[in-house]
């Protein structure tokens, strides 16, 4: 999961900037979200960053697509032999 912050020093036009805190170390309230893109364009559509960052109005997500098109793939290697892969059966422990 990434970490996204208002940036402290950020603001476009009067507008708050969401930006990605890799390290999850900068203060204040954080909105997290999977690295990838589909996420990444349905949290935009819902308008999902200004409301879990308690902004009130819109924030400046530009570059988010972008930036999570170039994230490297966490998390996505997949254990051959569990759930359906061994039998079809997704709730399967038998191998």
């Amino acid at each position: 999961m990434i970490r996204f912050v208002l940036s402290g020093d950020g603001v476009v036009d009067g507008v708050p900037v969401v930006v990605a805190d890799p390290r999850r170390t900068s203060p204040g309230r954080g909105a997290w979200l999977h690295p990838n893109v589909r996420c990444g364009e349905i949290a935009l559509r819902r308008k999902a960053f200004a409301r879990a960052l308690r902004v009130q109005g819109s924030v400046a997500t530009g570059g988010i697509i972008d930036m999570l098109g170039s994230e490297p793939r966490m998390g996505t290697t997949r254990r051959q032999g569990s759930g359906s892969d061994a039998d079809g059966h997704p709730m399967s422990t038998h191998r």
